[in-house]
């Protein structure tokens, strides 16, 4: 792991989008994949929304808003999806969507998260790095067993035809223990990892998953440099007013500057500014587990 470069995992993004969904651990790996490949991404436009067209944005984000509420008693609040913009073509791209009810169970009308990623946003080609499960019970108590199994199985229905090899990576975390995040006054985080730490390897991980299952870089010719017109994002600012599934806490606060009026134009506006443990990866020609 010592030699591993942000150069070779360049390799494999370039033409491509890594989409990165997942709950606050999962934030974590975003920010420690832009750290990483910080020479290779537009640092002149900030972070871009994952769709310039502002009622598909929208459609992405209640898709990954969850009308859940935790066993703590509490709502998480959904970022907004943002992406940072390879040089070479490719982009990195982060969609909060904290519970796995969200990721593959549908009803009619109301597409699932993955369901709408793949069917009107993301390419063949795209690569797909998910997190879901190790959910807050008590923080260090354990998972919610009953949604989490029900989800394992949507997931499981949904992805059936492909089949998925499973990565271990709960033995190395285990070692680990000691990297938790601990903080002054509240004792420890037994959910988040310190950086450099675990994130760092489990990209790691994900760049090995590429080569044992002969997930090749993109040829040369097949590559475009062209990217979605980049429309400034603020991951985790407030969305616009109507957005969440549930009302915000306090809905006066957040931003009016998108609707659902805003049909299929493609607006040059900034929005939102105002396991057995739940890591999946999947690319579209080899689906990837992680026992995290």
């Amino acid at each position: 792991m010592s030699h591993f470069s942000p150069c070779e995992l360049h390799e494999y993004l370039r033409g491509r989008t890594l989409w990165v969904i997942g709950d606050s651990m999962m934030r974590n790996i975003y920010y420690a994949l832009r750290c990483f490949m910080t020479d290779f991404w537009d640092h002149s436009v900030g972070e871009c929304a994952a769709s310039p067209n502002t009622a598909l944005l929208k459609e992405i984000f209640q898709a990954a808003d969850t009308n859940q509420t935790s066993v703590m008693g509490h709502h998480a609040i959904t970022d907004m999806p943002g992406c940072v913009h390879l040089l070479a073509g490719g982009r990195i791209c982060w969609v909060n969507s904290v519970r796995g009810e969200e990721f593959a169970a549908s009803t009619p009308g109301e597409p699932s998260l993955l369901q709408l990623l793949q069917g009107k946003v993301a390419r063949k080609r795209d690569i797909f790095f998910i997190n879901f499960g190790r959910w807050h019970f008590n923080n260090c108590s354990g998972l919610q067993l009953d949604t989490y199994r029900r989800s394992l199985r949507q997931l499981a229905a949904f992805y059936k035809a492909a089949g998925v090899p499973i990565i271990d990576n709960y033995s190395m975390t285990r070692q680990l223990y000691g990297a938790h995040i601990y903080v002054d006054g509240a004792g420890w985080d037994c959910n988040h990892w310190c950086s450099p730490g675990v994130p760092e390897w489990e990209i790691y991980t994900l760049f090995k998953a590429f080569k044992q299952y002969n997930i090749q870089p993109l040829p040369t010719a097949a590559v475009s440099k062209a990217q979605p017109q980049c429309v400034p994002v603020v991951i985790q600012s407030p969305p616009p007013a109507g957005w969440m599934v549930r009302p915000a806490p306090d809905s006066s606060s957040s931003s009016s500057s998108s609707s659902s009026s805003s049909s299929s134009s493609s607006s040059s506006s900034s929005v939102g500014i105002a396991s057995q443990a739940g890591l999946y990866q999947e690319q579209y020609e080899g689906w990837y587990g992680s026992d995290y």
